[in-house]
């Protein structure tokens, strides 16, 4: 019986830009242990996102938890931009959702045992790749002990403050503590 390979972590833009935006980067890099990854376009995206948002580190400080970028092969490029057109609604600019079609495309085309981390809420329903988002990281990382109690609620805090927190039931602090650490 052979042992199926270990499950990778693939991360969206978003993701990377709120842990970095709350300084708790680290905090998903130990979490993921040496199993992120992350598209080419995402990497691209990321150094983008990072210096509108004042972060000009955050592409160079993922590739210490997520490697290389993962580039899609010849063939998956016409995949990923017909994957993209889906995701689009009339008036996105031309490189909006590419990320997220890319990577789903890679994981899907290449069969890769992968999880996709992204706060894109369209993406779930559109893949049978499974899905998290920022807070259900969050959630990991406190439940796991990488983050602290007042380290989450911080994190929360300062997304809350930025409007990066698009889940209505938790943008209540009440509400995020209670979710958080019930189980």
């Amino acid at each position: 019986m052979t042992t199926p390979p270990p499950v990778l972590f693939f991360s969206d833009t978003t993701v990377l830009l709120n842990f970095g935006l709350a300084g708790e980067l680290d905090a998903l890099g130990a979490l993921l242990a040496g199993r992120g990854k992350w598209s080419g376009t995402v990497a691209h995206e990321t150094g983008r996102q990072g210096r509108r948002h004042g972060l000009p580190e955050l592409r160079e400080r993922s590739v210490l938890f997520l490697g290389e970028p993962v580039h899609p092969h010849d063939g998956e490029h016409r995949l990923t931009r017909e994957r993209r057109l889906s995701f689009a609604s009339p008036g996105d600019a031309p490189d909006e959702h590419l990320g997220e079609a890319e990577t789903l495309t890679i994981i899907e085309t290449r069969a890769l045992h992968a999880v996709f981390i992204t706060d894109d809420g369209q993406v779930p329903g559109r893949t049978h790749v499974p899905c998290l988002s920022t807070w259900d990281i969050v959630r990991t990382c406190f439940r796991r002990g990488i983050l602290t109690l007042d380290a989450a609620v911080a994190m929360h805090a300062c997304l809350l403050q930025r409007r990066r927190v698009h889940v209505p039931e938790l943008r209540d602090p009440g509400a995020f503590v209670t979710w958080l650490t019930s189980s």
